[in-house]
């Protein structure tokens, strides 16, 4: 099918050790099809030393995108933060976008592993 593009970046793009970190994993999608509607949400799963919440360990999350109309880009931006603890290397984020069409019936599903780099 392959109505919905997806594009993913970090802003920042990199990460710092041994201090605590905020960034966001900013999602863009684009709709290719010339006249279907789409509702979009996303599930979000971290690992530690990342977290969806400032003062807790979260690892796992659900955000709403929106309507992604025909030839429309949408983006949506999440925060993520980091322990104290974080060491270089690589950390892994796993996302999954469920689209629904006009029926509420799950019309494409997206499964991305993302890695950001703390040096």
């Amino acid at each position: 099918m392959d109505n919905i593009e997806l594009k993913i970046n970090f802003d920042p793009p990199e990460l710092k050790q041994n201090i605590k970190n905020e960034f966001f994993i900013i999602l863009n999608f684009s709709n290719t099809n010339n006249n279907l509607n789409f509702w979009c949400e996303c599930d979000l799963l971290v690992k530690h030393p990342l977290s969806l919440a400032h003062d807790k360990m979260l690892d796992i999350g659900r955000t709403r995108v929106g309507i992604i109309e025909p030839k429309q880009n949408i983006e949506k931006r999440i925060k993520i933060y980091t322990r104290p603890n974080n060491y270089p290397g690589e950390y892994e984020l796993n996302l999954t976008a469920y689209l629904y069409d006009r029926e509420g019936i799950i019309s494409e599903r997206i499964d991305r592993k993302e890695t950001i780099i703390c040096k």
